[in-house]
């Protein structure tokens, strides 16, 4: 598959074809997809959160029952490093394990869950691993939710909504021949006037300003949606203090039938259904402690939850590298993003404008292609022709032994 036809996915993914859109189908897998789906996360793991009992703790008889579960909310639950990769007949539950039993430093326990002897003065607790990034969970998939949009409004500030203005005159012109005409002719004027000062000579700075600032604007656009996904998706792993989110996926795939007895889930590690808790407090004879179990019951959903987010941020990584590289190519190459730009806008091969469409810079070519994804065909074939006899009344457009020239 060659770079024209593997770049025409661009357009592939009609996501939004209700308004007018300015930027691909990439890109609005992450601005609509991406950030409807972490926002509908986000309202489900809040009402869950705060309006539901996501806690219940059981073995504490010196405190309330309310008082414990806020107190284990609020400072943390843990589990022990230790109890993990055990057979579960040997545990009550992955990560469960009695503080009393000391470990070798290696860490080492044999089937039954005992401490496999050695040196005594090499003996250290169990080590505890605190899950906290329950308490502040839900605002991050707000968060991400915005992360994902953040470049698209980006995008719309670097002169993309003035081009979003412009398209509307062809796309909700007056439904008679008079209107289309009028709003067609307005658009074409501001066409030719634009195009005009992209085609006249310009220093480098003058390119960069002006004849290729939406193309250079569009390829931001695309580096910033790669570096959010890659971001987000490791900021997430950093979340939890022990399995690996990096292929929590591809450890649930392929995760064999026999594995579940005899090694710890990746999902239980992350996602921890039954946790301790010690509460401390001053009492009337000093520092009273009692430990506890609680149940996380909001975890079962919340495995699931990121089973999903995870396959999704896989996949928007791959979708936005592709289109990180593509969209160079497609701009800059004037061979294949001029076939690109006749296949999505199904026009006649005209001389005259490919010679015109070579001559816009990078900004010609972003508005173009604009236009043509967001107006009908029959339309825009019009505006073309238009176009192409204003430049040429202008005297910018000459031919030449048969070759049209600038």
């Amino acid at each position: 598959m060659g770079i024209g036809e593997l770049s025409k996915l661009k357009g592939a993914i009609p996501i939004s074809r209700g308004g007018i859109t300015v930027d691909d189908g990439f890109d609005q897998l992450n601005r609509v997809v991406m950030f409807t789906m972490m926002m509908m996360m986000g309202t489900v793991v809040t009402l869950r959160t705060y309006l539901g009992n996501i806690l219940e703790c059981h073995g504490f008889t010196k405190f309330t029952v309310k008082f414990s579960e806020d107190y284990c909310w609020t400072q943390g639950l843990y589990t022990m490093k230790e109890a993990y990769d055990i057979p579960t007949q040997y545990l009550p539950y992955p990560g469960i394990l009695p503080e009393d039993i000391p470990h070798c430093q290696q860490g080492r326990l044999d089937l039954q869950g005992n401490v496999i002897p050695c040196d005594p003065d090499n003996v250290l607790p169990p080590t505890r691993i605190y899950h906290l990034w329950y308490q502040w969970v839900p605002f991050y998939f707000f968060l991400g939710a915005g992360c994902y949009y953040f470049p698209y409004l980006m995008y719309k500030s670097w002169g993309m909504a003035e081009i979003k203005k412009l398209v509307s005159e062809l796309r909700y012109a007056i439904d008679d021949e008079a209107g289309i005409e009028k709003k067609s002719n307005k658009v074409a004027c501001w066409l030719a006037m634009t195009f005009k000062a992209y085609m006249q000579p310009h220093g480098c700075l003058g390119n960069l300003a002006q004849k290729n600032k939406l193309g250079i604007a569009t390829m931001v656009t695309k580096t910033l949606y790669l570096v959010v996904s890659v971001a987000l998706f490791y900021m997430t792993s950093r979340m939890f203090k022990i399995g690996n989110f990096l292929s929590y996926g591809l450890d649930w795939v392929l995760t064999d039938e026999d594995d579940y007895n005899a090694t710890t889930l990746v999902r239980d590690k992350i996602f921890p259904k039954m946790v301790a808790c010690e509460i401390k407090k001053w009492g009337a004879t000093g520092m009273e402690e009692e430990h506890g179990m609680c149940v996380v019951a909001p975890n079962v959903v919340n495995q699931y939850l990121f089973l999903i987010l995870w396959f999704f941020m896989v996949f928007l990584i791959v979708t936005n590298a592709i289109s990180f590289l593509l969209t160079p190519i497609s701009l800059c190459s004037t061979g294949i993003s001029y076939r690109q730009f006749r296949s999505k806008a199904l026009l006649p091969n005209n001389p005259k404008l490919k010679t015109i469409y070579s001559s816009i810079g990078l900004s010609g070519r972003v508005i173009l292609n604009i236009l043509a994804q967001n107006t009908k065909p029959s339309i825009f074939e019009d505006l073309m022709n238009k176009l192409v006899q204003k430049l040429k009344n202008t005297g910018l457009v000459r031919e030449d032994n048969g070759q049209y020239k600038i």
